[in-house]
């Protein structure tokens, strides 16, 4: 995820709270949060307030630190900071699958085709809402990448289907009209 958003860690000792100052002190501020004990109708009106909290006290404080005006602080650092990716991260599901006689995995009862030759061996799996991935659970090579389909629904490339199958065959993404 660090990669992904162009960011470098930098971890703490554990158990040392005089070395973590900034990360603990962060915790107290979101406790105190300007939205504590407030209710709003919409989400546009609580994102209101909190735009006005902002310009109106959290960009003018000064900076316990660094006794700076934070606005002046952040006015400062913006130019060089990145922008966000144009894809969100993506959290995937793992497990490990067996590929059945017709040539596919199930994953949340919809069937995604393995390369020809892997019947009945284990593949590894990832997933989310846009696609699956197989593995080679031995080397972590991508065997093949599928876009989500609805359950019970196929999805098997023209490559990995069988050549003496005709088009009908149930494995097949659609069925023969």
């Amino acid at each position: 995820m660090l990669k992904h958003y162009g960011a470098v860690a930098l971890p703490c000792r554990t158990a040392d709270p005089d070395r973590k100052g900034k990360v603990e002190s962060g915790v107290a501020h979101a406790q105190k949060t300007p939205l504590k004990g407030l209710r709003f109708e919409t989400l546009e009106q609580a994102q209101a307030y909190l735009d006005r909290w902002e310009e109106r006290w959290a960009d003018t404080r000064i900076h316990g630190t660094t006794k700076r005006q934070v606005a002046a602080m952040f006015a400062e650092e913006r130019p060089v900071l990145l922008p966000l990716p144009i894809e969100p991260f993506r959290y995937y599901q793992y497990g490990d699958r067996t590929v059945h006689l017709d040539g596919c995995v199930e994953v949340d009862a919809a069937y995604y085709s393995a390369p020809p030759g892997w019947i009945g061996r284990r593949v590894q799996v990832q997933w989310d809402s846009l696609h699956v991935r197989l593995l080679n659970p031995h080397t972590g090579e991508l065997l093949r990448e599928h876009l989500r389909q609805a359950r019970g629904k196929h999805r098997i490339p023209e490559e990995d289907r069988p050549k003496k199958t005709p088009l009908g065959y149930a494995g097949s993404a659609e069925p023969r009209r």
